[in-house]
């Protein structure tokens, strides 16, 4: 005997789909109106530095450095003036270190309450960042052919040290095959 399931029925908890946003390499969030928290993921409570309970309730200007609560309740404000989901690139400089975030912001309407929640998602881009900042400023070195393999060496290895920092490892080794000699050389360590 074949039973449908009753579509109207939930069949997971509130739970089950918090485990899942958990689980996602972004930072999730929720806020009321009035910019406080009513919602927060496990890596958006890391990435802030404080406990759940100590965020819940809680405006940015309550949790976050004053600049980086002023730029959030700015596109909070323009998401409600104007009614229409924001994308775009935010960044911030957390102990000196500059941190860029892909930020999607966005309305969820709430039909029992009337009231409406701002919905994030952001991830974190910096390394990207970096290497698009560090090619886009070595541009016109790569177009003068006598210091392309100096330059690409820099640029390589300060990929590879904000790499290192990003994913906290201690070492990183880097070997390219040499057509020629048919064996691979370590290039960077």
């Amino acid at each position: 005997m074949n039973k449908e399931l009753n579509k109207s029925v939930k069949h997971y908890t509130i739970e089950d789909l918090e485990e899942i946003l958990d689980k996602l390499p972004y930072q999730i969030w929720l806020k009321d109106e009035d910019g406080k928290y009513v919602y927060i993921n496990k890596l958006g409570i890391e990435k802030v530095g404080l406990s759940k309970e100590d965020i819940i309730g809680k405006s940015d200007y309550d949790i976050r450095d004053y600049n980086i609560a002023k730029q959030c309740a700015e596109t909070d404000r323009v998401l409600i003036d104007k009614n229409h989901d924001i994308y775009n690139e935010e960044q911030s400089n957390i102990d000196g270190q500059d941190i860029y975030h892909k930020v999607h912001k966005f309305i969820v309407n709430q039909n029992t309450t009337k009231k409406n929640l701002i919905g994030g998602i952001a991830e974190e881009i910096s390394l990207d960042k970096k290497i698009q900042l560090e090619l886009e400023s070595n541009l016109l070195s790569y177009l003068d052919e006598s210091k392309i393999e100096d330059d690409s060496k820099n640029i390589l290895h300060s990929t590879l040290v904000s790499l290192k920092k990003f994913i906290k490892c201690k070492n990183i080794e880097i070997f390219l095959y040499d057509e020629d000699k048919k064996k691979f050389q370590l290039i960077f360590k």
